[in-house]
């Protein structure tokens, strides 16, 4: 369609067409950005500002797409004054609108404290909520919340399988795998770490290591409410036994 006949839509109220404008104003600030090797200059910016406009205007008929790129706007401060308030607003109502990538960017504001009170609890519940949508960078974050106890316990075998959805589930903007392709499967193989505390020892001519043994002593037990071996009196439920990933590699 004529850009001359798209903007009569969008004029009239049209949301497609006022979102396809603001895509396409979107898209020049991308091209002349790559032709200009990254500097700004009056001409991106006008287009910026053009695509923040036909993103409100979509935005305030309660679109939820056209809320999310207005949100980001804000965000980024690309055709309106950097606002991380007004893209926090922005954000939560794409968010509730279905938007998953809104969902994870509320995980950020939260997280961050980006136009909004920190918060690690409604990090992780918004990081959680994007993530069984599918997303991968939400998948990520959310592995980290697993890893640095951010709103949630310590978790390595849950933050390590997130990761690997994440792999799978490709990234969302671009809607391309990550490795591999759709149709091969592909396997790989990965180098995993573990440590534990100093001075902490496998009994000498024992391989076994799960908790039907005690860590420090070897002895058979059972985990009883004191947490201590009956054998050798060692606490073991305290967590200094415990093997912890300190580093995964593909190999």
């Amino acid at each position: 369609m004529a850009e001359d006949e798209l903007e009569k839509l969008a004029e009239k109220g049209d949301v497609q067409a006022q979102l396809q404008l603001a895509s396409r104003y979107v898209t020049m600030c991308y091209m002349f950005t790559a032709f200009s090797g990254g500097n700004p200059n009056e001409m991106i910016e006008n287009y910026y500002c053009q695509a923040a406009y036909w993103f409100r205007r979509a935005a305030e008929q309660g679109n939820s797409d056209g809320q999310f790129n207005l949100a980001e706007c804000y965000y980024y401060g690309k055709g309106v004054k950097k606002d991380f308030k007004e893209a926090f607003y922005w954000f939560k109502k794409a968010a509730c609108g279905g938007v998953v990538a809104a969902q994870t960017r509320l995980g950020d504001c939260y997280g961050f404290g980006y136009g909004v009170e920190q918060n690690d609890n409604s990090s992780y519940s918004w990081y959680k909520l994007a993530s069984e949508n599918g997303d991968a960078r939400a998948q990520c974050c959310l592995a980290i919340c697993y890893l640095d106890e951010v709103g949630v316990k310590r978790d390595v075998k849950k933050a390590v399988n997130l990761l690997c959805e994440a792999f799978a589930n490709g990234d969302e903007k671009t809607k391309e795998v990550l490795m591999g392709n759709k149709v091969e499967d592909k396997y790989m193989t990965y180098r995993l770490v573990f440590a534990r505390k100093i001075g902490r020892k496998t009994k000498e001519g024992t391989n076994d290591i799960n908790t039907t043994n005690c860590p420090n002593c070897g002895a058979p037990t059972e985990i009883t409410s004191s947490g201590k071996c009956q054998y050798c009196g060692s606490i073991i439920t305290t967590g200094e036994h415990d093997w912890v990933l300190t580093s995964l590699e593909s190999i």
